[in-house]
């Protein structure tokens, strides 16, 4: 069902117990006009509505929090921006760190961005109504799953910086995390969300192969495009759009290339060797880069986007009157 977050998801059960992806299916079969971001989706939605229409994600590159600002490293960072429900897609990332030889580790740092402790553990009834509720722990949030997958169980960590991370001190950096091989960032609120590529060179975004995922937006193309960071993603669903690896098949490099894309069934092997390949080339950094900024900057300036949309509206208001 083309609205059923699935079972990897944490509101699944909620969802599933309320029929909330019925309900959302009975409501666009009811709407005269219906918009989406991708044509990916756009097919989806037709099997119960003909009128959709394609409107992708867009940002303003006027605003402060997505200018192309980078804070000085002495490391190659490769770091991960994502919310709360991506447990299945860092499975992806297991056993990545463990696998990098010590000479790439020593080059590179990596960050997760968003970390974020807050939330309750909720116990539900079977009609989906809330049976009890309490305040998470430190140790039950999925950021510190998050964070043991990316640091391989903290052992790229010194046993300082380690003992101050499992304090959970709510937006408190460490202050030589400059000289580690780890960094946490804690979440921010939406108007400095982007500012968190202030701290990457490179977005790792891995995306578990499911329907849920595979109607997702090229959002994080669009962020990194405009913040200039380099992006190696999933080879599925949303990037596939847009996107253009930079290395051809047998490895030879394409200039026009705008990703790294990993292929699905290769998973931590892949993610390795993308890893490795961009510390020993840097300088394919500033390729893909340059050649994201390329395909984003017009197509998904909002600016361009909310006349396109604004457009439409009108010829539907003189098509109505």
């Amino acid at each position: 069902m083309i609205t059923d977050v699935g079972p990897q998801h944490p509101l699944y059960a909620t969802n599933k117990a309320m029929h909330i992806a019925e309900k959302i299916i009975e409501n666009i079969k009811r709407f005269d006009y219906i918009t989406t971001t991708t044509e990916i989706f756009a097919e989806k939605i037709r099997k119960y509505n003909k009128n959709v229409f394609v409107y992708p994600n867009a940002i303003d590159p006027e605003e402060d929090q997505y200018q192309p600002v980078k804070n000085k490293s002495n490391l190659i960072r490769f770091g991960f921006v994502m919310g709360s429900s991506h447990e299945k897609d860092m499975e992806q990332f297991k056993g990545v760190v463990n696998a990098l030889p010590k000479e790439i580790l020593d080059k590179i740092q990596i960050v997760l961005c968003g970390f974020d402790v807050r939330g309750t553990i909720t116990m539900m009834n079977q009609d989906g109504s809330i049976n009890s509720q309490r305040p998470i722990k430190p140790e039950e949030s999925v950021w510190y799953t998050y964070e043991k997958i990316v640091t391989d169980n903290y052992k790229i960590c010194t046993p300082e910086y380690q003992s101050f991370l499992t304090k959970f001190l709510k937006g408190v950096q460490w202050p030589k995390v400059d000289e580690e091989h780890y960094r946490r960032e804690w979440t921010k609120d939406v108007n400095n969300f982007a500012t968190h590529y202030r701290n990457l060179d490179v977005i790792l975004a891995p995306l578990d192969c499911n329907e849920f995922n595979k109607v997702k937006s090229e959002l994080k193309f669009i962020e990194a495009g405009f913040t200039r960071t380099a992006i190696v993603c999933t080879n599925f669903g949303p990037y596939t759009i847009g996107s253009k690896s930079i290395f051809k098949k047998g490895g030879e490099i394409d200039p026009e290339g705008n990703c790294i894309l990993v292929e699905p069934e290769k998973k931590h092997k892949a993610w390795g060797q993308a890893i490795k390949k961009i510390v020993e080339h840097p300088e394919y950094i500033d390729i893909m880069t340059n050649n994201m900024y390329n395909t984003v900057k017009d197509k998904y300036d909002i600016k361009n986007v909310t006349k396109t949309r604004a457009d439409w509206y009108k010829s539907i208001v003189k098509k109505e009157l």
